[in-house]
């Protein structure tokens, strides 16, 4: 939809390009809430998701900062959790996503 003029669009294509739109804005408060936690020059990597399931997880959109200097460390942290994951990358994935739920929490 986004690749077409506005003139070009039919009625049907209205709730897609909302919804694009929306979607757009949310990025946009995303990468603005990141660029006033960090300008870039600290060497930081900074980590910005929400997460919600069916089983009544819900937490909203927060920021998460990994300091230069730990950055090693997490990398001996990652390796290793790498190397317990089963392969099934679904699975894996839905793993790591509780984990991260319950450490949202805290």
């Amino acid at each position: 939809v986004m690749d077409r003029r506005l003139e070009q669009l039919k009625d049907k294509d209205e709730e897609s390009l909302i919804d694009s739109i929306v979607y757009m804005f949310h990025l946009l408060d995303r990468y603005t809430a990141m660029s006033t936690e960090d300008r870039g020059e600290s060497g930081d990597e900074l980590f910005s998701f929400g997460l919600t399931s069916n089983t009544g997880i819900e937490e909203s959109d927060k920021t998460f900062r990994l300091p230069r200097s730990q950055k090693g460390a997490a990398e001996e942290v990652e390796k290793k959790v790498r190397e317990l994951l089963s392969g099934d990358n679904n699975m894996d994935v839905c793993v790591l996503l509780k984990v991260l739920a319950d450490k949202m929490k805290n």
